[in-house]
């Protein structure tokens, strides 16, 4: 019995420990109904803020906020009604903007807002006040958007038309769109990264990682290809995306087999680092501070998605197991889409599934 028991738990995080929490603040807000929960994206906002869009029935705008003990899910803002996704990003100032998006058969509809997160405000006696939310006008139309981030330094965001394999940016303070040029004829991936120096990293057809530099204004092939099974590389495409700017290192995972890799943009060199579990599909990606990557792996519906971890000192790539909290309840993931770092290098993790909840994960400290 005590070896089932080892067993059973051997399957379960590893190391560090992780809570859950529903979304919607207990005590003062109605919980986010099941329809409405799934989460399309996380931000990491100023201070101890992580921001959150789901979709669904109705898209809810949320925030994750470290700041107090009880390390609470509060519901901002309803935000569109009959939502299939969205996108969120944050400005140098740390102002939230974001898309809802309604991709039908009948067309698109893209829900854009911000929120100035100025005058929030929780005290002690957990009285609220919020910030300010606004809908806007959304510049594109109804065109189908993916893979939006900003460069946080000059507030310029970037995108991709999907429909037209354009890459494209967007000036928050003016509003201006433009097109930058097309990223591939046939099969292209939806993510985007920014390194520190504001260049732009996408992958084109055949896994052609591809750079823009704002500085050339232009879209440059590097020569490389990432990671795919021999002779699979006319449908290799990346479905996860970061930058770890201590050492001037983009991180990767690929869709179609599962591989995480990462390239140095210094030294221009792709290394495949292997595949964390023995499924495809890298799902989301994140960097902590000391510069470990953590990851989510799996194939959607399939299963349960896995956290994995990759310790670039040692080079030790692990599968940590299922995503599972015993606080403030037990829950066991099954489908995560979307990481992202608080300001105290805990990372928070949304599910993507009919009755999702944020997950926060804390991990092991280590002598560096």
């Amino acid at each position: 019995m005590d070896i089932i028991n080892d067993i059973q738990k051997a399957a379960f995080i590893s190391e560090g420990g992780i809570v859950v929490h529903r979304i919607g603040y207990n005590a003062k807000q109605h919980l986010v109904a099941e329809d409405e929960s799934a989460v399309a994206s996380l931000v990491a906002g100023k201070g101890s803020h992580i921001f959150g869009l789901t979709y669904g029935k109705k898209s809810h705008l949320f925030l994750h906020d470290s700041w107090s003990i009880d390390n609470f899910v509060l519901l901002v803002k309803p935000v569109a009604d009959n939502t299939t996704g969205g996108e969120l990003f944050c400005t140098g100032t740390g102002i939230i903007y974001g898309i809802a998006k309604a991709y039908t058969e009948d067309g698109v509809k893209n829900t854009m807002f911000r929120y100035d997160v100025t005058d929030y405000h929780l005290t002690f006696e957990m009285v609220l006040r919020e910030g300010a939310y606004e809908e806007i006008e959304c510049p594109f139309a109804d065109r189908r958007v993916a893979g939006l981030t900003i460069d946080s330094a000059c507030d310029i965001a970037y995108g991709i038309f999907t429909d037209d394999k354009v890459l494209f940016s967007y000036e928050v303070e003016s509003g201006e769109v433009t097109e930058l040029g097309k990223i591939g004829e046939s099969l292209i991936s939806n993510v985007l990264a920014i390194d520190d120096g504001g260049s732009v990293y996408c992958v084109g057809d055949w896994g052609r990682l591809l750079c823009y530099n704002p500085a050339y204004g232009f879209i440059e092939d590097t020569g490389v290809l990432i990671p795919s099974g021999r002779g699979k590389e006319y449908v290799s495409q990346a479905s996860a995306l970061t930058f770890d700017s201590r050492s001037n290192v983009l991180y990767g995972g690929t869709l179609v087999d599962g591989y995480f890799f990462k390239f140095d943009v210094c030294e221009q060199t792709m290394i495949c680092l292997g595949k964390p579990i023995d499924q495809r599909h890298i799902r989301a990606l994140a960097v902590i501070p000391d510069g470990r990557v953590y990851g989510i792996a799996g194939e959607p519906k399939t299963g349960m998605c896995h956290m994995f971890k990759y310790d670039p000192v040692s080079g030790d790539l692990r599968d940590l197991g299922l995503v599972t909290a015993a606080l403030s309840e037990t829950w066991i993931a099954h489908e995560i889409d979307a990481m992202a770092v608080n300001s105290n290098g805990h990372i928070v993790m949304a599910e993507n599934d009919r009755m999702s909840h944020v997950f926060v994960y804390f991990p092991p400290i280590e002598a560096r």
